[in-house]
């Protein structure tokens, strides 16, 4: 696998922790093991990053760390660890967030579902932004939100050619829009990805009925 060079942007320790914790939920010590060696961060077998908000992981290693998946297991069974981690990752960090913090109690207002998830998405975007060098917005279209994040700590460095590489933001967006409105997953695409070429990583939400 291609080392990608360190980017000089810091991503959340703990959010870095968190993920790597789950992928050792999904894969055991002995899968964790071989795709940190694979990517580069053999010392991460012995001491993941620390349970605090530094902004302590380079975006390279995180990138990194999904390229392995996709070599280990292919980009359909990479990515696919890759979401499901990010389900397990989001209410881990919806209390540390001070962003998040704010719309803690966002499933219970009495306000219409597309302006709850409008409201819940650019918190999102605001927590990502404050607390680490990823650059993520939220525009508003006719039938839908796009959460764009222009600089991307899941496809640094990567250049691909099957299929967008952001499976690790998808599965935190699903997980956000599963915690706020309940009931059957609404379809998220992402419909542009840097490591394909694009200019930024952008990720289609279907709006809900009100």
């Amino acid at each position: 696998m291609a080392s990608i060079p360190k980017s000089g942007y810091g991503y959340p320790n703990h959010v870095a922790r968190a993920f790597l914790l789950e992928l050792e939920n999904l894969m055991g010590k002995n899968g964790v093991s071989a795709m940190l060696n694979r990517s580069g961060l053999e010392p991460w077998i012995a001491a993941p990053p620390p349970e605090d908000t530094e902004r302590g992981v380079d975006f390279a290693e995180f990138s990194a760390l999904l390229a392995a998946l996709d070599d280990l297991y292919g980009p359909r069974g990479g990515r696919g660890l890759a979401r499901r981690a990010g389900w397990a990752v989001f209410p881990q960090i919806l209390p540390l967030m001070p962003a998040l913090r704010s719309v803690a109690d966002l499933p219970g207002r009495a306000l219409p579902a597309p302006e709850k998830l409008g409201l819940a998405l650019q918190a999102l975007a605001e927590a990502f932004t404050s607390a680490s060098d990823q650059q993520a917005a939220v525009a508003t279209e006719h039938d839908a939100f796009v959460f764009k994040v222009t600089r991307c700590p899941a496809c640094w460095g990567r250049k691909v050619e099957d299929g967008p590489a952001c499976a690790a933001i998808d599965g935190l967006l699903e997980e956000c829009i599963h915690w706020l409105l309940g009931g059957e997953p609404i379809r998220i695409e992402e419909t542009e990805c840097i490591a394909l070429g694009g200019t930024s990583c952008s990720f289609r939400i279907p709006r809900p009925a009100p």
